[in-house]
């Protein structure tokens, strides 16, 4: 180095001019003259992170706080895209010391930290992946990397450890489907979960002789957790409008991740959280409102009206006793003024007027009550058994009973309306009573 030279003794003859090093600028203090030569470097080579590393030491020497803040950015973010997570967060820190009031540098310090976690969960999901399916798979380390890009910022990824991960990849099994394959029909009780990897699936009735499209999913998206976890039915028929790679898990499937699982509830929780199947039976009963009242339909609604006064409640929509129906009936009195049974078929609400919040319950959810906000008055439209289109206006608790019903014929609960901290007891009692309903399975 340049600087050894001073310790050598003199010489007789006058000595070269010596160069000095970048390093040798930075020990002399000559910080302005060590950045220019380090830009010049780095526009000969922008990928040199020693370099901007050196740079961004420079700056905080010339107090160009921005500067290095930046430089020690960019080399954090070059760091994290290899893969070492704790090297990119140390460099934040400094970062950080530099600019304090600078809040992104402690958003993304919060986001390599996630990543980083990720990087454990993403290590188990791949082990699961490679399971899946067995031999019979033969997908490549590449492929399997595919995958998982396709998969990491699903739900499901989101809300399962890797543990949990691994276990259910590995119970899963490849589906590679061609374009226009029906993957399931309407109606089947077929019970296998579906989830979408690669490609798109639509949701699929038919309509006047052909096919029209209720719904469409993508990569993340699960398909089937009524048939499989409900042991209910599909509620249309499912077909790939491009190639799909997809996992299935069938009821074997199901039972092996179960077995010894820690927390075999939370596992089903977060399998049956999209509500995919729910969201595409509550649209197909607004495409399908009824169109014949007959003896059928009468009786239904007769029955209804009795199960609804034997529970007792106030109301009782048809898909609560597994019916596709838009039909409800209510009754405040709980039938003690027959005149006051309402029987509503394809009923449409016109007008929201008001806001009242009182402690509402379902007979779908036994146990669970909590207050929700609802018009203090609704104006609807509704067809009567005798097939006449009739109006209603209602307010106080009627109002609120008949918004409760039309909110199931539209695949909605009571809990979808609540917020925050009242929203998450309702999450764990739901929890609890999805388990209890699992008992079985589990």
């Amino acid at each position: 180095m340049a600087i050894k030279s001073w310790f050598r003794g003199g010489s007789s003859k006058q000595q070269a001019p010596q160069e000095y090093t970048i390093d040798d600028l930075i020990v002399l203090e000559k910080y302005d003259e060590a950045s220019e030569r380090l830009r010049a470097r780095l526009s000969v080579n922008p990928n040199d992170l020693h370099s901007h590393l050196k740079l961004a030491e420079v700056y905080a020497q010339l107090q160009k706080f921005d500067k290095a803040v930046d430089e020690f950015g960019y080399v954090a973010d070059e760091y994290a895209s290899d893969g070492f997570y704790d090297k990119g967060i140390a460099l934040l820190s400094k970062a950080m010391k530099l600019a304090p009031l600078d809040s992104s540098l402690r958003f993304k310090i919060e986001k390599l930290q996630r990543e980083k976690g990720m990087e454990h969960v993403r290590s188990m999901a791949l082990e699961g992946l490679q399971k899946a399916g067995g031999a019979r798979a033969g997908t490549s380390a590449v492929e399997l990397k595919k995958l998982w890009h396709h998969l990491a910022h699903g739900t499901l990824v989101q809300h399962l450890s890797g543990e949990q991960l691994k276990r259910l990849f590995s119970s899963m099994e490849y589906e590679r489907l061609e374009s226009g394959t029906q993957v399931v029909e309407e109606g089947s009780q077929n019970a296998f979960l579906l989830l979408i990897v690669i490609g798109v699936v639509e949701a699929t009735i038919p309509d006047g002789g052909k096919m029209i499209t209720v719904r469409s999913f993508t990569s993340g998206d699960i398909l089937g957790d009524a048939a499989l976890l409900e042991r209910g039915s599909w509620p249309a028929t499912y077909r790939t409008v491009e190639p799909v790679t997809a996992l299935r898990l069938s009821r074997a499937g199901l039972e092996a991740t179960l077995v010894g699982n820690p927390d075999p509830r939370g596992f089903l929780d977060v399998l049956r959280e999209q509500h995919n199947d729910r969201d595409v039976a509550a649209t197909i009963r607004r495409l399908r409102p009824v169109v014949e009242i007959d003896e059928r339909l009468r009786k239904l609604a007769a029955d209804m009206v009795e199960t609804m006064h034997a529970a007792p409640g106030v109301g009782l929509a048809a898909p609560q006793v597994g019916v596709d129906l838009r039909l409800a009936v209510v009754d405040v009195t709980v039938g003690e003024d027959p005149s006051q049974v309402r029987i509503l078929i394809n009923p449409e609400i016109e007008h929201r007027e008001g806001l009242e919040t009182e402690v509402e319950g379902c007979l779908s959810l036994p146990g669970i009550t909590d207050k929700v906000d609802r018009p203090a008055f609704v104006r609807l439209q509704a067809t009567n058994l005798e097939g006449e289109r009739v109006a209603l206006e209602a307010q106080g608790y009627l109002a609120r009973a008949l918004c409760h019903e039309l909110d199931h014929l539209d695949g909605i609960l009571f809990t979808d309306h609540l917020r925050g901290l009242r929203k998450e007891r309702a999450r764990r009692q739901l929890k609890r009573l999805a388990a209890e309903r699992e008992e079985v399975l589990v």
